[in-house]
């Protein structure tokens, strides 16, 4: 059975589990063992091509297209921490940022009662970040991670913020790093956004499992994640396609547009090197999703920094390659009905989605202080005819092009 903390329900869950490990364990000094620490970011971004509008992930909907935005990428955070215990702690985190109307509950990013009974064993029930990936704990604070935004070909699409659930980590020690096995189960959703409109996602249940090696310099994580969809993505223009159920070859298309209780199956593998010198990271991953919505793919990139004393220059490359193909055109006798031009080209769009593209990237870091970073960014976009997807894109941009986007961080932690 899960535990499913539905849309701001989670405060009312923390504010409870306070009130009663306060009474169970008569912690006088709860107060003395919480701690406050947050983080602020301010992003500004450059793109020189109108007919792309950047945002460096899909349920951002504040693009960039031709233009300096100083709000895109810029957030804050806000996170608290306590021991009840040896034993039992609770954590919570609010992020601000721009995102779609349908993701508002991301907000709360945490909201965790924990046991941990010995240094081999954590459990975690409520809202936490999946660990899918390697930026499971930085994603939204970008002073935690070298660049002036997340990789877009890899975590782009990465829009599953949160899981409410619960969660039970195993580490084991060894000569030559810590071994760790979390396995989680719960509840989340996503908000895509595009300029025709948004696409917004339940999954109920989801689950993975994730191995992970580290010690000094190496961390390896592999990611096994299942999910079933328990909504129709494409609600509103099913809606709109029931009223002319009569004609021929509607049905088979309603049946296509179908997502409710299909599934996606995720894969991730991420490596990273870290010493006093070099930085290096690359991750790659694979969607399998059995409906015709949402495209399958392989992402994947490639980071190498090295440090000169606060300075650490660096290059990112990123590729974004969709496996499905073209898997639908609009049928002869639906195409010869002008009345439907717009509804065929949206249906189009929708079933042949794809993330074609790839990027090299150039930029530096200067670690001001241990709590101040500045960094800057120049990426090329090379994105491919009807390659799109990951851009709050206009009819033009459906024959590919080129984008170059330059990107300034101030990012700062306290």
């Amino acid at each position: 059975m899960f535990f499913v903390v539905r849309k701001y329900q989670c405060f009312l869950f923390l504010i409870l589990t306070c009130l009663s490990c306060q009474r169970i364990f008569a912690a006088p000094d709860w107060l003395e063992n919480s701690s406050w620490n947050g983080f602020i970011s301010a992003g500004a971004t450059y793109t020189d091509n109108p007919d792309f509008g950047f945002r460096a992930a899909l349920a951002n909907n504040d693009a960039v297209d031709d233009s300096w935005n100083f709000t895109s990428r810029t957030n804050g955070g806000l996170q608290w921490r306590t021991h009840w215990n040896e034993q039992w702690s609770s954590t919570a985190q609010v992020v601000y940022e721009k995102h779609t109307a349908s993701a508002t509950d991301t907000e709360i990013r945490m909201a965790t009662l924990s046991y941990q009974p010995n240094a081999t064993w954590l459990y975690r029930i409520g809202r936490f970040s999946p660990k899918t990936y390697m930026l499971t704990d930085t994603r939204s604070v970008a002073y935690g991670y070298l660049w002036t935004y997340a990789p877009m070909e890899f975590y782009g699409p990465l829009e599953t913020r949160y899981l409410d659930g619960i969660e039970v980590n195993y580490s084991y020690p060894t000569e030559v790093g810590v071994w760790k096995t979390t396995v989680g189960a719960g509840t989340n959703k996503l908000g895509v956004g595009y300029d025709t409109g948004e696409l917004n996602m339940k999954f109920n249940p989801s689950m993975g499992i994730v191995q992970e090696f580290s010690n000094d310099s190496w961390n390896v994580q592999g990611a096994i994640s299942f999910s079933n969809i328990s909504n129709q993505i494409a609600q509103p223009v099913r809606d709109i396609w029931q009223n002319y159920s009569s004609l021929p070859s509607v049905n088979s298309l309603l049946s296509r547009l179908d997502t409710e209780n299909s599934q996606l199956w995720f894969y991730s593998l991420g490596v990273s090197y870290h010493d006093n010198d070099w930085l290096v990271q690359s991750e790659i991953s694979r969607l399998d999703a059995n409906n015709a919505v949402i495209p399958d793919y392989l992402n994947g990139y490639l980071s190498i920094g090295k440090r000169f004393g606060a300075w650490t220059p660096y290059m990112v490359y990123g590729r974004s390659y969709t496996l499905s193909g073209h898997r639908y055109s609009t049928p002869d006798n639906l195409a010869a009905i002008s009345a439907l031009s717009d509804l065929n080209m949206l249906t189009e769009g929708l079933l042949n989605s794809a993330m074609n593209q790839q990027s090299i990237g150039v930029g530096c870091r200067w670690d001001v202080t241990s709590r101040l970073a500045l960094k800057f960014q120049v990426d090329r976009k090379f994105i491919e005819a009807g390659g799109a997807t990951l851009w709050w894109h206009t009819a033009s941009s459906r024959n590919g092009g080129v984008v170059d986007v330059v990107t300034f961080n101030v990012d700062y932690t306290f």
